[in-house]
């Protein structure tokens, strides 16, 4: 009887893709989460971060440090003032200060402020900090990556930064969740005469301040490590004094674009970031444009097969050489190959 095992070989085809149809709806629906906690993605092996996008559910991390309890140790209160309040915190963990800070941005809508602190023109119009900003790709699984240069005074080197930015916008409550940490990307290798800072974890939450869609309550938290010589001592004993004028400048920015343009900004500007097919991502750096889904699949394959072959560094976030998982670097994704790493370590 031949059309049996047809039959039956068609039945197991459509059986294995009705499977496979089912096993993405699941992953696009519960993502695969590769650090565990704020304190795992703050110690997690950094190349390997590196390469993997921020996830969604990332920002709930940094959302979750703008509630905890800073009035006991050990977060210290360095700055208070009526309309900013600054914390820092030592780690016995980690030797970088985390700052956090949160200011009230009254008579300036949420929308006003985020689009203040993302959209790049308007940063660099008030932002004295950059030398440079641009965008190097728009659009990467729900990230963008940018590049900055923070200027330093002689003969300290300036600062450039990669970056992995995400947001969310929820249109109901006019919360923005601005989140970046450190990238690599193939389009902006490190430079002589520059030092690469390490982004552990930066973002911002924008809401409206005290149900007021009017005025804005801004949540900052920062913990970045400058790299080079200056001794982190240093670093840590200056850091909780930069959201003050930071804040100062953002309020002077918003309130002269009040003036100037009314509370509106552009639409679109704030929604959040979704991924198009790999085939369309697009980078734009310099003017020119290519596919960007292939060159950091290739970087996360590499990385994958120095952890496999033993050659990754053992993080204290648990990813580390001679893992039993597979690391197949995915065209069209960089989270799994990570998440099925740590399983298997």
């Amino acid at each position: 009887n031949v059309k049996g095992p047809i039959s039956t070989a068609k039945a197991r085809r459509s059986t294995a893709a009705a499977q496979g149809r089912e096993g993405r709806e699941s992953r696009r629906k519960h993502p695969a989460v590769l650090f565990k906690s704020f304190t795992d993605l703050i110690n997690f092996d950094p190349h390997l971060k590196h390469i993997q996008p921020i996830g969604a559910y990332e920002l709930s991390y940094l959302e979750a440090k703008e509630h905890e309890v800073t009035e006991v140790p050990p977060w210290d209160c360095c700055v208070s003032r009526k309309d900013i309040k600054v914390y820092k915190l030592k780690s016995e963990d980690n030797p970088v200060v985390l700052v956090k800070a949160a200011a009230r941005l009254e008579g300036i809508p949420p929308s006003v402020v985020a689009y203040h602190i993302k959209n790049i023109q308007m940063r660099m119009s008030w932002d004295t900090n950059f030398s440079n900003f641009k965008m190097i790709e728009t659009d990467c699984d729900g990230n963008e990556v940018i590049y900055s240069v923070i200027k330093a005074p002689f003969p300290i080197a300036n600062r450039d930064f990669v970056q992995w930015r995400r947001t969310s916008y929820q249109p109901d409550t006019g919360a923005v969740t601005i989140m970046m940490r450190s990238a690599e990307h193939p389009s902006v290798p490190e430079v002589k005469g520059f030092v690469r800072a390490e982004t552990l974890v930066s973002g911002y939450v924008i809401r409206p301040l005290d149900g007021s869609p009017d005025s804005t309550s801004l949540f900052i938290l920062a913990q970045t490590d400058i790299k080079g010589l200056i001794p982190k001592a240093l670093v840590n004993a200056t850091a909780a004094r930069a959201p003050v004028m930071w804040t100062d400048n953002l309020r002077k920015a918003c309130e002269k674009h009040i003036k100037e343009h009314g509370k509106q900004v552009p639409e679109g500007e704030l929604v959040t970031i979704t991924s198009p097919p790999a085939g369309k991502r697009v980078l734009t750096v310099s003017g020119s444009s290519s596919s960007c889904s292939g060159q950091m699949a290739a970087a996360a394959a590499g990385s994958a097969r120095n952890a496999s072959a033993g050659g990754g560094a053992a993080g204290v976030g648990g990813v580390g050489g001679g893992g039993g998982g597979s690391l197949h670097a995915s065209k069209h994704s960089y989270g799994p190959p990570l998440v099925a790493a740590r399983a298997g370590a």
